[in-house]
């Protein structure tokens, strides 16, 4: 829990609660080791399947299990992968094959 707390420091959408209610119900996958977490859902548009990565925290360690959670999103049917998250992963990522795509632009009302 104290992982997913980290996570949701930058995160107004959910509580701890909200994603371990979402993991019960099997709608998200949460990937952990003892110092790092990511939590995944499968997106579906009309054109592809995607894994997006939604939360993200702990060590750069987590980039060894990449290979294992593409290898999973692609036995899922999954054409593309995605992270959402603060800027300093793209640095990380940019480095196992990712590019930054977009960015998002937010305002609280």
């Amino acid at each position: 829990e104290r992982l997913i707390n980290r996570a949701l420091k930058y995160n107004n959408r959910f509580t701890s609660e909200d994603i371990k209610e979402l993991a019960l119900k099997q709608r998200v996958q949460v990937w952990y080791n003892d110092s790092s977490l990511c939590v995944t859902e499968i997106q579906e548009f009309p054109l592809s399947k995607v894994l997006n990565i939604f939360l993200l925290s702990g060590h750069l360690e987590f980039t060894t299990y990449l290979p294992h959670l593409e290898m999973w999103a692609r036995s899922m049917g999954c054409n593309e992968i995605e992270e959402t998250g603060r800027g300093g992963w793209e640095r990380i990522l940019n480095k196992h094959g990712y590019e930054k795509s977009r960015i998002t632009m937010r305002k609280d009302l």
